[in-house]
């Protein structure tokens, strides 16, 4: 990974944040478990899920961590959104 000199100001900050995350925001653990393993995830909490996720066909479970992968970025979207608005309404620093 290469390494970006330091932001030197809150914008640049800001930005440096936002570009990591987006590219931190590529397949996650959770969709590469479904996909490659056909589970969720092997805690005992995620039973019900496990047992809906290995009845899947490969193809639905490449359509699941679809959903998956859309549903964390839009979460990182959402947190920047409200973090922007502290920051550019609030004068949060």
């Amino acid at each position: 990974m290469t390494t970006s000199p330091e932001p030197k100001t809150a914008i640049d900050t800001h930005k440096a944040i936002i570009d990591r995350l987006a590219q931190n925001s590529s397949r996650g653990l959770s969709e590469r478990i479904v996909c490659e393993s056909g589970t969720y995830f092997g805690a005992e909490g995620h039973v019900p899920f496990n047992a809906s996720v290995t009845s899947l066909t490969p193809d639905q479970r490449e359509l699941l961590a679809t959903m998956l992968r859309e549903e964390r970025v839009g979460a990182i979207h959402n947190f920047l959104a409200e973090l922007a608005w502290w920051l550019n309404c609030r004068d949060v620093g």
